[in-house]
């Protein structure tokens, strides 16, 4: 809850005051209320009593209004509509969160959900000049930005100008940023002059330009320009750009940045346009426009489909670190997975690119320019393998540098189409192709002996052939490269075996040994002892709440050297995290645990409570965290929404019970599962 800091204390002299002043004091204090920062919305407007006193509206728009600057609205589950259209125009600080029940005392978006619904009538929530807002836990439907920025249409779902943004846990489906002449921009977001973040929400089936007379579409799912932007976990799905006319970012389209990061999102099945016709259409999955210092890493990047270039994602005159990404089956005319123009510097480290479909050039890459100023792309050990017709393309005044690359499965390594113009600089890559004319200094020319999710097998070529990158410290699972000596080729370090077997785990295809998986749909807490706290399981995750010190949940499972990941949420309160190798009451065991008191994501032992290493960050609450433990004899090694932040050795316990943990805290957990090291 973000405080009210509106006085009452004029109320102890009112007797000395007019009756005109008087009369302003009741009008600014506003009526009275349980809390006065809360403002309260269900749909019939009554109930919310002993959260919000008088402050208990049917519409959003009403709370908004009513609402001073920072205040909380506390939207219960429901279907919101006006006759106007827009649900929430917003021009304010403020914190908006759905999911509530009807009196707006528990928060539980999964049996409260909250829809935002325009109805076609125009855009579901306007956010201009407001300062910082939040929204969560909300489903977006309906909206439709024909007109916004006109002569175009902008924001069919939201539409943002001159603000921060924070938009969180929510559902964007169904909306259109232009049904007019115009060009259409942004069809579940459009953000311009603003700052973006955007994390655990869903992009389904949205669309920037529908209408056949219509001008250019520009995100799908998402459209931000002329500011600062950050996606983090995100699920971008089945959005189009534009269905007549020539699209760009059929997922999401980033233009004119300061900077960007575009972080373990998956986006899949989006459309530039959804036809392969003459009408133009660039970056499938995302298009970079005009921007620097964008990051984009640990993406899966599927299915996407443009018909002109960069089906899966397409970067045009920016400088963008494209890293430990999974770019696959993705469908273009040229750079089926990546294609790269006229850029100041593009730099690809640990990616996997596979399986992308061409009919003109470039399956894996494709990168070009039409001017002398060029087009620099470097390259580090990444895995290109099994695309359509070349793995790389270059055109006219490219410069492509590589190092520690495999390319294998194509017709032709490397494509030069103007050999009197760009520049190949490759050192220590293996090739193995059908043909491969450029091939550098120090090529490997072997069979790569890759097993059938591109990781080298054992007795591979590639294994300790490649030349030390000190910079590149982990590979594309996260595994650590080596400090010095013996990198190896490609976007996997080491042979096949549990390590790089973990993304595989994940997704339910490593032959390690399953020790338990829980995904709480059951309703129930089979297998869980707990140890203090209140423990429940409200039908599709584990929930527990405990104000007076730690709190533990553990599971009857044991293991000794294994990986144990799951979803954890600290909702509200100090720490929340994994325990293991424990007790059976959890009070003696090792912990990987997020605290968003200290700033922290560490590892810990008990008794006596001892940090054994940290990372400092913002622990968001109200933020679902994926986090990963691997222990293995004394290396206990843990990881953050994919990425290996600790590392420590210890002895003290060699096996031990599996659960979980909190510390002053209400928390969720989800989709914990631990498999057994060979």
């Amino acid at each position: 809850m973000v405080e009210n800091h509106r006085s009452f204390g004029l109320a102890a002299v009112a007797a000395a005051l007019t009756l005109l002043l008087a009369l302003v004091w009741f009008i600014s204090a506003g009526p009275a209320s349980a809390d006065p920062g809360i403002q309260c919305v269900n749909e019939t407007g009554t109930g919310c009593d002993p959260i919000c006193g008088g402050n208990c509206h049917n519409a959003i728009q009403k709370a908004i209004d009513q609402a001073a600057i920072g205040d909380e609205i506390r939207v219960a589950g429901g279907n919101y509509t006006m006759p106007a259209g827009t649900v929430a125009r917003i021009e304010k600080e403020l914190q908006i969160t759905g999911g509530y029940n009807p009196a707006c005392s528990q928060l539980d978006p999964d049996l409260y959900p909250t829809v935002i619904d325009a109805q076609g009538l125009g855009s579901a929530v306007e956010i201009v000049a407001a300062g910082d807002v939040s929204l969560m836990h909300l489903s977006i439907v309906g909206g439709n930005g024909t007109g916004n920025c006109a002569p175009n249409g902008c924001g069919g779902g939201i539409y943002v100008e001159n603000s921060t943004l924070h938009l969180g846990v929510s559902h964007l489906s169904d909306n259109v940023a232009n049904t007019g002449t115009g060009e259409g921009r942004g069809g579940g977001l459009y953000a311009t002059n603003s700052e973006v973040e955007v994390w655990e929400s869903h992009f389904v089936s949205n669309t920037a330009q529908i209408n056949p007379a219509g001008g250019r579409g520009y995100g799908g799912g998402i459209y931000v320009e002329y500011g600062t932007a950050s996606l983090r976990h995100n699920l971008v799905l089945d959005n189009q750009a534009t269905v007549p006319s020539s699209g760009y970012g059929g997922g999401i389209y980033l233009g004119y940045m300061n900077y960007a990061d575009v972080l373990t999102n998956v986006l899949e099945g989006n459309y530039g346009n959804p036809t392969d016709s003459f009408v133009a259409s660039y970056g499938g999955g995302l298009y970079v426009r005009n921007s620097g210092a964008v990051t984009v890493a640990g993406n899966t990047v599927l299915g996407n489909f443009s018909n002109s270039s960069g089906g899966g994602i397409s970067i045009r005159s920016s400088q963008v670190h494209v890293a430990r990404n999974r770019i696959m089956g993705n469908t273009s005319s040229g750079g089926g997975g990546i294609k790269v123009e006229g850029s100041d510097l593009v730099t690809l480290t640990n990616n996997l690119i596979v399986h992308n479909m061409v009919d003109y050039r470039g399956g894996g890459l494709y990168a070009s320019h039409n001017v002398p100023t060029g087009c620099r792309v470097v390259l580090y050990n990444n895995t290109i393998a099994d695309n359509e017709l070349s793995a790389i393309t270059t055109w006219d005044y490219a410069t492509l540098t590589m190092t520690n690359n495999l390319l294998a499965g194509h017709q032709l390594g490397i494509e030069e189409t103007n050999p009197t113009s760009s520049t190949i600089i490759a050192d220590t890559n293996l090739f193995w192709n059908d043909n491969d004319p450029m091939v550098g200094s120090n090529p490997i020319l072997e069979d790569p002996l890759l097993g059938p999710d591109y990781h080298p097998l054992a007795g591979s070529p590639a294994l300790d052939a490649g030349l030390p990158v000190p910079w590149l410290t982990v590979d594309l699972d996260g595994a650590p490269r080596p400090h010095n000596t013996d990198w190896d080729i490609g976007a996997y370090e080491g042979p096949w075996m549990w390590r790089v077997m973990l993304p595989l785990v994940q997704n339910g295809y490593s032959p390690l040994t399953l020790i338990f998986d829980d995904d709480f749909d059951d309703g129930t807490l089979t297998g869980w002892t707990s140890n203090l706290g209140t423990w429940t399981n409200p039908g599709n995750h584990m929930r527990g709440e405990y104000a007076a010190g730690n709190a533990w949940n553990i599971r009857s499972s044991t293991g000794g050297d294994f990986v144990y990941q799951g979803t954890v949420n600290l909702l509200s309160g100090n720490a929340v995290g994994l325990a293991f190798r424990s007790s059976a009451d959890g009070t003696s065991s090792y912990d990987v645990i997020l605290d968003a008191v200290d700033g922290v994501f560490k590892i810990s032992k008990r008794p006596p409570y001892t940090v054994l290493d940290s990372y400092s960050m913002a622990v968001q609450r109200n933020h679902p965290y994926q986090v990963k433990v691997t222990a293995n004899g004394d290396t206990i090694e843990a990881y953050l929404d994919g990425v290996k932040r600790l590392t420590v050795t210890d002895t003290t316990y060699t096996t031990g019970h599996l659960g979980v943990m909190l510390f002053r805290a209400t928390a969720t957990y989800d989709d914990l599962q631990a498999w057994q090291l060979p």
